[in-house]
């Protein structure tokens, strides 16, 4: 299996890109120092398999030797391994934007809404079964297996280890990490499904509420999930206020402003307005929500970051910047707050630009 792994994850490589990207170095996508981990993996587990030692004690001091061997030998072939996926990412992007999108921020403060349901529910639910299931007791009538009571044990606490491993990260660390949840988390609920439709045969004398029983069941492992995401978030406040100052209302100004025939406008604008102006209007931004746009989100908060006029100047003419775009009721992204005091955004904000700018009206 691991092999396979290694086979499929080498081909992917191969079509993701040309050539030279194949011995890149990067960590926060997949690359030539993933596949390497993976090898590592299959490589330790074809001796685990053919010249396995006897004992647990044995195996276990094994497995522990070769996983400080192997991430002693990475981080020598690539250095910033040990660092983890942001090994590469310019410091300055954590407050400026990283910290203000949620899929960084710990799960645990989305406790109080539905998305932290939504998130960390199935897991925390399979987490429960593999951990009732660990016993073979526990197991008896609720799960047909095909390997000896002692492995299938062991499986089910292994896959208990892992949700627990990741529901602590997901909680402390950053939600992102409730991926490896939702990955893991079908095997206990699948278990947990048989378990309740078992339980509903003991209704059999009364067969239409035994049919029922498994019809609402089925419906709640079904639906359940849409019924959370229905739920109020707890952001109902900041979602009015996002689409009262939006990108779509840019739209078709941009559409039906003066320009050459050939002219594309460059303009300056928040950074998660980015990718929508790009994709809806004829034009080009210099910032986006994503971290490898380091150059242009530094540039986009260094120019509304000033407090020097001529300075803000100089940036946006090196750049050609033919437009900037300020919504006057939120803070500019990168993290640049509208009431700081000084700085070029403050000046746009309050209606107070310098002499070399031209207020361009929009109507809504």
């Amino acid at each position: 299996l691991w092999w396979a792994v290694v086979a499929t994850l080498g081909a992917g490589l191969v079509l993701d890109g040309p050539e030279p990207t194949w011995w890149a170095t990067e960590f926060d996508r997949f690359s030539l120092v993933h596949l390497s981990a993976f090898a590592l993996g299959a490589i330790f587990w074809s001796f685990l398999l053919f010249r396995a030692p006897r004992g647990a004690l044995g195996r276990l001091g094994l497995m522990l030797g070769t996983l400080l061997a192997g991430g002693a030998l990475l981080t020598m072939v690539f250095p910033g391994f040990a660092a983890g996926p942001f090994a590469d990412l310019h410091p300055d992007l954590w407050p400026l934007f990283l910290d203000h999108v949620d899929e960084y921020e710990p799960a645990w403060h989305m406790l109080r809404e539905s998305r932290g349901l939504v998130f960390l529910g199935p897991g925390v639910a399979a987490l429960v079964v593999a951990g009732f299931l660990w016993t073979p007791k526990a197991r008896k009538g609720v799960w047909i297996h095909v390997l000896p009571p002692w492995e299938a044990g062991m499986g089910w606490a292994c896959l208990a280890a892992a949700l627990l491993w990741s529901l602590a990260f997901s909680l402390f660390d950053m939600v992102r990490w409730t991926y490896y949840l939702h990955v893991l988390a079908p095997f206990g609920l699948a278990a947990l499904l048989a378990f309740s439709l078992g339980y509903s045969n003991r209704l059999k004398a009364f067969p239409l509420a035994a049919a029922g029983a498994k019809a609402a069941v089925v419906l709640l492992f079904m639906m359940g999930p849409f019924f959370l995401l229905a739920l109020p978030s707890g952001k109902t406040a900041s979602l009015e206020a996002s689409e009262a100052c939006s990108p779509s209302h840019l739209v078709p100004f941009l559409a039906g402003y003066p320009r050459a025939s050939d002219q594309r406008l460059r303009v300056l604008a928040p950074l998660f307005w980015g990718p929508e102006l790009i994709f809806r209007s004829d034009v080009d931004v210099v910032a986006g929500p994503y971290h490898r746009n380091a150059e242009g989100i530094l540039y986009s908060h260094g120019v509304m970051s000033t407090t020097d006029p001529d300075e803000a100047r100089a940036a946006l003419r090196a750049r050609g910047m033919d437009l900037i775009v300020v919504c006057t009721t939120s803070d500019w992204m990168p993290l640049v707050p509208a009431d700081s005091a000084g700085t070029f955004y403050n000046a746009l904000v309050e209606n107070r630009p310098p002499s070399w700018l031209r207020d361009v009206p929009m109507e809504g």
